[in-house]
């Protein structure tokens, strides 16, 4: 469908939009005609894809694996960063207030992750520490607020958002 949506705005092959156009007709008759399939023959499999229904808190709660099992999940929204906490008991969600050193740190920390070439000893010694230091530093921002209340935990499942997927949690 996509193929023939592009081949419609080329203006060399103004001369075959009649073509193109019944062939995306025809196209999006199948694609209809195969999510009825779908629906009616795998309603399960149709409805997992296509259901845009959030779990509730309750049923994360239900599926958590152990009861020392903390979930948190981020939302960066522009210069705001949410984290949704969850455990078997307890759910809250933290904001915080995103500037320009907390992206600086997430990228820094990801340059680190790259392969480098050759370094001397003292130069890998200043890069972990420099690391371990960034890695700190953005631990009590993203963790520390959320993980600050709870005790015993033994399971840690992290959501990432956005630019926080580069980050080695």
């Amino acid at each position: 469908i996509e193929h023939y949506n592009q081949r419609l705005l080329n203006k060399e092959e103004e001369h075959r939009q009649n073509e193109f156009e019944e062939r995306l007709f025809d196209l999006k008759i199948q694609q209809d005609q195969m999510m009825s399939d779908l629906e009616q023959h795998y309603p399960d499999y149709y409805q997992l894809k296509y259901s845009t229904t959030l779990p509730s808190i309750d049923a994360i709660q239900q599926y958590l694996p152990e009861p020392n099992t903390v979930l948190v999940e981020y939302l960066w929204c522009d210069s705001t960063l949410f984290s949704f906490t969850i455990t078997k008991d307890t759910a809250f969600v933290l904001e915080q207030s995103i500037d320009s050193t907390f992206i600086d740190q997430i990228s820094s920390l990801d340059n680190f992750m790259q392969p480098k070439g050759e370094q001397s000893e003292f130069n890998l010694r200043a890069d972990k520490e420099t690391y371990r230091k960034i890695g700190y530093q953005l631990y009590q921002k993203l963790l520390v607020p959320s993980l600050d209340e709870l005790t015993h935990i033994q399971n840690l499942i992290i959501i990432p958002d956005g630019e926080l997927a580069r980050l080695p949690f």
